[in-house]
């Protein structure tokens, strides 16, 4: 697989609320006769992510990578929807999203009971040395 082919656009899921997964439109073309009398039909085209939250496009693509990255990159400045990138590799992107998902409570609790643990450990471990 060539480097650089492929851009990933992860997705932040939020646990608390519904799975985000819009496509967006990247080529709408209605209709049309041209000069010589030979119809073209409409297009509408869209990228949708993949069932592991991520978009992916393919730069290979000489007719729809340059839009679909386009539509992307814009969607991502913008700031409104819940997407970051782009990422060289599926790898980068998914490590991205999961530094910066909101955590569920079950997570919340785990990494609570970790510290406590951890803490805990450190206590008995200076414990005696304080004492002297």
């Amino acid at each position: 697989m060539e480097k650089g082919r492929y851009q990933y656009y992860a997705i932040i899921q939020n646990p608390d609320k519904a799975r985000f997964n819009r496509s967006f439109v990247f080529k709408n073309v209605r209709e049309w006769t041209d000069p010589n009398g030979k119809f073209q039909a409409a297009q509408c085209l869209s990228v949708k992510p993949g069932s592991n939250g991520v978009y992916v496009v393919d730069m290979n693509d000489k007719e729809n990578g340059k839009l679909k990255s386009g539509v992307l990159d814009r969607a991502v400045s913008g700031g409104v929807f819940p997407i970051i990138g782009p990422f060289n590799s599926i790898v980068e992107a998914i490590v991205a999203e999961n530094k910066v998902r909101p955590l569920t409570v079950e997570q919340k609790l785990a990494r609570a009971e970790a510290d406590h643990a951890e803490l805990e450990s450190l206590r008995r471990a200076k414990g005696p040395k304080l004492d002297k």
